[in-house]
């Protein structure tokens, strides 16, 4: 498996993570993986504004 293979892998199990825990999960597991889902796109939306937009 080539490395752009394996981190889109890795990115849909986090996404699935994501989903279940906020679908299935109880009121703080769902707190949480909401907090999560946040920082990870805000995250994802500023390393893409970074790089389009470079100093």
């Amino acid at each position: 498996m080539d490395l752009v293979a394996g981190e889109s892998l890795i990115k849909e199990q986090i996404l699935e993570k994501f989903f279940i825990d906020l679908v299935a999960g109880e009121s703080p597991i769902k707190d949480r993986a909401t907090a999560r889902f946040k920082h990870y796109c805000c995250s994802t939306i500023l390393l893409f504004i970074n790089s389009s937009f470079p100093a």
